[in-house]
């Protein structure tokens, strides 16, 4: 033992210099393997994959690596330590069964000893193969001196006198050597001496039998591949992609990488190996079905394949398929591949790469004179980005594939350019500006990178910020591109980060960081003016930080400015449409109407049901015509209708161009006497502006369910009545006439009980939040609740002007909530901005903080 120690610390130096520390990271190491050896073991057994072999891993193992001469020796062991027994017993043990017995002894604790680690590999048994060894040579020994001890007593019988030789007397030992040397010269005759470890046992089948039961291959063979690459013409100049790269470098000239998604397009060669196939991973799978250019044998079995890799000749049947005989087109690469070296077709081509300012640089060269671009965009590749970002707002994006051949993978997109490439235009945030949000982030300037953009077109957004203070949370940005009535066309959500990566939470106090967001327009939007408009949140609570601008009014995001829309040059597509109902039926001779859809089934009276519609250009009308839609009841009473421009004022149907596609949402207001039932809703053509409405198309479209509403109009005895106006008109003017609360003291925990009365003063615009918290002396809100009116049933958008409201809210008081006197405060916002209403009092002065304080306290109890 001692020798064993010190052989083990004079052959490591790390144990001269921190003992205690290799031990511990030995035996650190080996605990974690023995526990979670993730894919540090074997993973195929018995023919098929699994993540954990289980008991019998070894003792298969043991058999397939064991040898008949072995395995013989083993039995002949076992049969001399039963008869040794039986002579212990009259007090003649030999020293060879009690040796035999101990190694068998130390087999089976090794043997256990690994089966319950989790790591599974059959080199791990190489100690007990050397004690099995040594117990079989035990076995075979005590076999041939039995023989000879048998052959001494018969001669006995003739001679009495006869005594064996020296010779005679070794011949044992030497029978045993000779029948290892036999075996070993069988077993090794049909491999190299660098193959050795593939010898298996032949009683279990082999080689063949253990590449079907067994973990196999541990470089063996792999050079062979790698010399056949080797003396390929100008393989110095080859690329091979394979996870054997310690087999292939040293015996090959050219470059050798790991199959992964940046190297395997660019690879000539690759080799793949039998563990690769063993463990079925996405290489093997990859080339599979595919012809090998060499295989590289072990004995008489396949070891390792070479392939040719043809990734660049497919892709050049891709990319040019996918390009259009129109015009010029040329094909970009955003990183070197076997695609230089393969690709033979007339297209123009080139490789961008670098930073944002050499992707610019090279692309505008690339692009030259050209019309049409075909995009491979290879995984995980830096300049990406930057490319796709120019692409999309220098151009049309008119197709996407994903493109994956033999494990090579990439992404094709094909865009039609809009502007002189020698100008590809970006954003840069050039026009100053001076808003700060949440008192941490200030924005002083932003740019756009097109007044105007259409339909599969990118609009980019650069914004320059400042941090005023570390921000408190890792923000996200919001986007969106709104019409005049406030519909979204666009938008674009993100985490707030500069160019280089960092969330807010890293800008330090007074650094200076630039955004850039993308923001496209929806399928289907009507040319016009849209506005951009900019707001940041926390995803936490989706509640938008409060901006302070330079004309002072409090809102919760900034307009960006004008951005225009103009016709689609590559309309969409009827399944980019994403429409609920499907007609497509024509509407006169130049129109189809290509389907619908509503906003609800249900519509209460009093409110509207919104109607969208999407529309196909055949040829141009030549007139401008109105929309009227009409929701009907069964016996032709009109109970609800709109008229307007099919898609609005900005795009009358006499600048509709053929195969425009549009769409447009219109709300018709059910008239709040209806009773309940059903209406027809019908779409009808009229000439713009002419007052008998008379139809030159009509298309019934679906029904709707009427539901009747009772309403309030006449206020009722109010607790605590007070006059206080919240928001403006026209489009959002709604009193508050009282209120009534039934609790004034409470305890921690407890439920507070508030009853609001509203009144619409005008017809409404959209639906509004409403919000009640309780304050501390501190102004800390310790109880709220935030709701649609009356339990969200209510709605502001359905409220008709002069209707009485009733709105009770039930919320708890925060169980840390300090003893005293506290406010209640309430208001209005939409949730869609978080831009609260103003509030006026009785008087027409404005309130602070656009909340108002309602004058009762509520005291809450120790």
């Amino acid at each position: 033992g001692g020798t064993a120690v010190g052989a083990f610390v004079a052959a490591w130096p790390a144990m001269w210099v921190a003992p205690v520390e290799t031990l511990r990271g030995v035996l650190g190491l080996s605990l974690e393997y023995a526990t979670a050896p993730g894919d540090a073991t074997a993973s195929f057994f018995r023919g098929a994959l699994t993540a954990a072999p289980g008991v019998a891993f070894y003792p298969v193992a043991l058999f397939y690596r064991a040898t008949p001469l072995v395995l013989v020796g083993l039995v002949l062991a076992l049969a001399s330590a039963a008869s040794g027994l039986a002579r212990g017993r009259r007090g003649q043990v030999g020293t060879g069964p009690v040796l035999a017995s101990a190694l068998l002894a130390y087999t089976a604790v090794h043997v256990a000893l690994i089966t319950i680690s989790a790591k599974k590999f059959d080199r791990y048994l190489l100690p007990a193969l050397l004690a099995l060894d040594v117990v079989a040579a035990i076995g075979w020994l005590a076999a041939l001196r039995a023989l000879r001890v048998a052959r001494w007593r018969r001669i006995l019988r003739w001679d009495p006198t006869f005594r064996w030789s020296p010779l005679a007397r070794a011949l044992p030992a030497g029978g045993v050597t000779a029948l290892a040397i036999v075996q070993a010269a069988l077993l090794l005759a049909p491999l190299s001496l660098s193959h050795a470890i593939t010898c298996y046992n032949p009683w279990a089948g082999g080689l063949a039998g253990a590449m079907r039961t067994l973990p196999v291959g541990w470089g063996e063979g792999i050079e062979e591949a790698a010399r056949h690459l080797a003396a390929l013409p100008n393989a110095e100049r080859l690329r091979v992609a394979t996870w054997a790269v310690a087999g292939v470098a040293p015996h090959f000239p050219g470059h050798v990488d790991k199959p992964t998604a940046a190297s395997l397009p660019n690879a000539d060669y690759v080799v793949v190996y039998v563990g690769d196939v063993q463990s079925a991973t996405p290489l093997a799978a990859a080339f599979r079905e595919r012809e090998p250019a060499f295989v590289a044998r072990v004995g008489d079995e396949p070891y390792a394949w070479v392939y040719a890799n043809t990734f660049g000749e497919d892709l050049a049947r891709a990319a040019t398929a996918l390009a259009t005989a129109e015009g010029d087109a040329v094909i970009v690469l955003n990183a070197p591949s076997a695609f230089e070296r393969q690709y033979t077709g007339a297209m123009r081509w080139g490789v961008v790469t670098g930073d944002p300012a050499a992707v610019a640089h090279g692309l505008a060269t690339v692009l030259q004179g050209a019309t049409d671009v075909v995009y491979v965009a290879y995984e995980g590749q830096p300049a990406h980005p930057h490319i796709r970002r120019l692409l999309a707002r220098n151009g049309l994006l008119l197709a996407e594939q994903p493109f994956a051949v033999a494990g090579c993978q990439a992404t094709l997109y094909r865009y039609r350019l809009l502007t002189a490439t020698a100008t590809l235009r970006s954003a840069t945030p050039e026009t100053p500006a001076s808003a700060t949000f949440g008192g941490e982030l200030t924005l002083e300037g932003y740019g756009l990178s097109a007044d105007a953009i259409e339909y599969r077109q990118e609009l980019g957004i650069a914004l320059r910020w400042r941090a005023l203070a570390a921000p408190s949370a890792d923000y996200h940005a919001s986007v969106r591109l709104v019409d005049a009535a406030g519909r979204t066309w666009g938008q674009y959500d993100a985490p707030l980060a500069d160019a280089n990566g960092q969330r807010a939470t890293a800008w330090a106090p007074g650094t200076e960081h630039t955004v850039d967001l993308p923001l496209s327009v929806e399928p289907g939007a009507p040319p016009g003016t849209y506005h951009a408009l900019l707001s940041l949140y926390r995803l936490e609570d989706l509640a938008l930080l409060e901006v302070a601008a330079d004309d002072g009014r409090p809102t919760r995001q900034v307009d960006l400015g004008p951005v225009g829309v103009g016709p689609a040059t590559a309309p969409p597509e009827d399944a980019e449409l994403d429409i609920p109902q499907r007609t497509d039926v024509p509407v006169g001779d130049h129109l189809r109407l290509l389907g619908y859809g509503l906003s609800r089934e249900v519509v209460p009276s009093g409110e509207e049901v919104a109607v969208t519609l999407y529309w196909r250009c055949l040829q141009s009308p030549g007139a401008d015509y109105d929309l009227l839609l009409e929701v009907l009841t069964a016996d032709g009473h009109t109970v609800g209708s709109t008229r307007g421009r099919p898609v609005g004022d900005g795009h009358p149907t006499d600048r509709w161009r053929p195969g425009e596609v549009l769409r447009a949402t219109h709300t018709v207001p059910i008239d709040p006497h209806a009773a309940s039932g059903t209406g027809d809703v019908v779409a009808r053509l009229v000439p713009h502006g002419a007052a008998d409405g008379r139809a030159v198309a009509a298309v019934p479209l679906t029904s709707v369910t009427i539901a009747h509403v009772e309403r309030l109009f006449e206020a009722p005895p109010i607790a605590s009545p007070l006059t206080a106006r919240f928001g403006e008109a026209p489009g959002g003017a709604i009193a508050l006439l009282g209120y009534a609360l039934a609790e004034d003291e409470v305890a921690p925990g407890e439920t507070l009980h508030l009853t609001l009365y509203w009144q619409a003063i005008g017809a409404i615009d959209r639906s509004y939040t409403a919000f009640v918290h309780l304050l501390d002396g501190a102004g800390a809100v310790r109880g709220q609740r935030d709701s649609v009116p009356v339990e969200g049933a209510r709605p502001t958008d359905g409220w008709l002007p002069g209707e009485v409201i009733v709105d009770a809210y039930a919320f708890a008081v925060a169980e840390d909530a300090p003893a005293g006197a506290h406010q209640i405060e309430i208001g209005l916002y939409d949730a869609t901005s978080g831009a609260r209403l103003p509030v006026t009092a009785a008087d027409g002065t404005a309130i602070p903080e656009r909340r108002l304080l309602l004058d009762h306290s509520v005291t809450v109890r120790p």
